[in-house]
């Protein structure tokens, strides 16, 4: 568990002054850092030096304002005149054990407790997988890097407000405004108005204009969140979320969710555990040994709907796309498309949007065309998305779509993804990840092209402009004609993003209109580096019908990956 206080400069500073005498001016102090090395037994205090001092159990950022100062000033004497630590640095003790034969294998270190580090085979397997896993723990547990960026802060708590507030008798229209402004404040100043001081001002016509309405609530001190309180907090956003799902299936994600979060601060998806219990409803124990006894129901498919965009009515000489073609009938659960299996997904309304998922939404034509489709049937709203089964996943290279249309005139509340997506063995949501979308986001700008990098492990977002860890940029997605290819080159230390007029092959350059070259100086950690399924999805960002009121549908001609030499 890590965590600081939002009080540490204050507390600091209060320290400093009443250690007005020479014998005192240089103790080390504490930073306001803590983390848990091992649950309900052992944390440490980080000091404003950077030493650590074990401190025993520490349960909450109160409980740790208490004792971290003291045991700091107790222990002062056993660090350096600097205040540096004397201590080593973590490491691998050489021991390892198995505690769950086939899955999870431990590592012991210098400093007295065990790192999981997935199933290890042998001593040479342990020497990598160890060293890797210990890097890791010292990584995911270095308070410059996990904690939570104001930004993310408030945007969780605004999460947390609207579900509140949804439970009153306050009208969908005015809350979806005030949400709306919030998330929009908290990405560009880091703060959000209360829904009271935003209904006090929601006759200023610029309010919703401007950039949140320059409303300071600030912050109290629970905001400042260890990075398993920051997953727990989003495991109950996301729950909340989830009301026309089974309450078994949920409820079951919900535990594993929260038991992954206490023991490593990272969030399992529900999206992601759905699919994985799918994936295991024909799992074979003679064969695999990670078969669950008792994997909670998948629910039946939602009925769902269709929609239909520009580029329907295509002259794609020599072949010729049919105008608005209508889906199959029948639900499959697979389809092939440009020589691969995809699943065809199909489940209540979830994440992203959260919107509804209809099978019937996906399909292919005579001429080997993908169709997705965000449709209305009798009423319900639907989205559409295709994905890689778990095994089969790909690695560095160059992905590649054609696209048939116009996908710079989607309606701006329309997403239409094309992308990698992280799996519970590679790392929670919100990391590995990499993405082609076209979307304004329902916001009044003119940029409908979106590229984002989701990293290897949990790091704070770096938002600066020209800062090279600057994991996204947005642009002028405007292309000549009605054929398009769009790419991406996935490297270990870099990837290329290319937007290109007309359809060419992946070893070619010709008619490139915009490109982005993402190459972070600590690229291993920014960018994903273990192979991915791939998904495409056509969705509504706030789960309802477009603002036309009309079906939106895109035609992908095709989809290639030529592996990185």
């Amino acid at each position: 568990m890590l965590g600081t206080s939002p009080h540490a400069f204050a507390l600091s500073q209060a320290t400093s002054n009443s250690n007005t005498g020479s014998s005192t001016a240089n103790l080390p102090k504490w930073s306001g850092q803590w983390f848990t090395t091992e649950e309900d037994k052992m944390s440490v205090c980080i000091t404003d030096t950077g030493a650590q001092v074990n401190a025993g159990p520490i349960w909450n950022n109160d409980d740790a304002k208490q004792k971290c100062p003291a045991i700091i000033k107790q222990q002062a004497s056993t660090l350096a005149p600097s205040g540096k630590s004397t201590a080593p640095a973590l490491s691998w003790n050489k021991q390892w054990r198995t505690t769950t034969e086939g899955k999870m294998s431990v590592c012991g270190t210098n400093k007295g407790f065990d790192i999981q580090a997935g199933p290890i085979l042998n001593n040479q397997d342990a020497q990598e997988k160890c060293n890797t896993a210990i890097q890791k723990y010292r990584h995911l547990n270095n308070p410059k890097n996990t904690e939570p960026s104001r930004i993310e802060r408030c945007k969780l708590w605004v999460e947390l407000k609207t579900q509140t507030l949804s439970s009153k008798k306050i009208s969908e229209t005015s809350l979806s405004q005030w949400k709306r402004m919030a998330d929009i404040s908290c990405d560009r100043r880091g703060f959000f108005p209360s829904y009271e001081n935003y209904q006090k001002r929601v006759d200023t016509p610029t309010c919703m204009q401007t950039q949140g309405c320059s409303i300071n609530t600030g912050f109290s001190a629970d905001t400042a969140m260890s990075m398993q309180e920051r997953c727990i907090l989003q495991t109950k956003v996301q729950y909340g979320l989830l009301k026309q799902e089974p309450d078994n299936l949920k409820n079951a994600w919900l535990k594993t969710a929260t038991d992954g979060c206490n023991k490593t601060g990272q969030l399992m998806g529900y999206s992601a555990y759905k699919r994985n219990q799918k994936d295991m409803a024909g799992c074979n124990p003679d064969v695999r040994s990670d078969c669950p006894s008792n994997a909670p129901a998948v629910s039946e498919p939602i009925t769902a709907v269709t929609m239909k965009a520009p580029g329907s009515t295509i002259n794609d000489s020599p072949e010729t796309i049919p105008t608005a073609t209508n889906p199959p009938e029948s639900t499959k659960s697979t389809l092939v498309f440009a020589g691969y299996t995809w699943q065809v997904r199909a489940e209540g309304s979830s994440g992203p949007g959260p919107n509804v998922w209809d099978s019937r939404n996906a399909w292919v034509d005579s001429n080997g065309h993908l169709h997705l489709k965000i449709a209305n049937r009798n009423g319900q709203w639907s989205s559409a998305e295709i994905y890689m089964s778990d095994n089969q996943r790909l690695g560095f290279g160059t992905y590649q779509w054609q696209i048939l249309g116009r996908p710079d005139l989607l309606p701006g509340d329309v997403v239409l993804g094309l992308f990698n997506y992280t799996r519970p063995d590679v790392g929670p949501d919100g990391t590995n990840e990499i993405d082609i979308e076209f979307t304004t986001w329902n916001l009044n700008n003119p940029e409908h092209g979106n590229w984002t990098v989701y990293p290897a492990i949990p790091v704070t977002r770096v938002e600066t402009d020209n800062d090279p860890r600057k994991p996204w940029t947005v642009y002028m997605a405007t292309q000549q004609g009605e054929q398009s290819t769009h790419r991406f080159t996935w490297l270990s230390g870099s990837i290329l993003f290319e937007s290109i007029n007309g359809f060419i092959s992946p070893s070619e350059r010709t008619g490139v209109f915009k490109t982005w070259r993402f190459a972070p100086p600590d690229a291993t950690i920014r960018i994903p580096q273990k192979p991915l399924p791939v998904h495409m999805n056509l969705w509504s960002v706030e789960g309802k019908a477009p603002k036309n009121g009309k079906e939106v549908e895109v035609i992908i001609k095709n989809f290639s990956f030529t592996p990185a030499q």
